[in-house]
């Protein structure tokens, strides 16, 4: 699991200091919706229930894709007996159950982002101000 994350701490360094990123996040609303976006990303992890329901739909529908795809994986008992070349087997397929929970919980929040930045035109809309200049 610890492989996952810091893959994901590195892709996410790595994206934000492109220029393409970069030039996204010059634009204030793009900023404010990241900003809305993590932070109630975070704030879902804190109340419990809500981040864990979250994180929990992820991880079942993860769990199951990569059962399906490496024909499940072992059990407790199985995983303390696992020797020599089988721990690079194991290690593959909780590395890809992170990696596929993590894409998973990214594509949600990208959702949740665009459902964001559409309320944030809308509110700018409503108030005649220009997109930009709404926060």
């Amino acid at each position: 699991m610890t492989a996952g994350v810091v893959t994901f701490i590195a892709l996410y360094v790595f994206a934000e200091r492109t220029q393409t990123v970069q030039r996204m996040l010059s634009w204030q609303f793009a900023r404010r919706t990241t900003w809305i976006g993590y932070g109630t990303r975070i704030a879902a992890s804190i109340i419990f229930p809500v981040g864990m329901l979250v994180d929990s739909i992820c991880g079942i529908f993860s769990v199951g894709v990569n059962r399906w795809f490496f024909g499940g994986f072992p059990s407790f008992h199985e995983h303390a007996e696992v020797t020599g070349g089988e721990h690079s087997i194991v290690f593959i397929q909780y590395l890809t159950t992170t990696v596929t929970q993590g894409l998973l919980l990214n594509i949600a929040l990208t959702g949740y982002m665009l459902f964001v930045f559409g309320i944030c035109h809308i509110f700018a809309a409503l108030l005649g101000r220009k997109a930009g200049t709404f926060f």
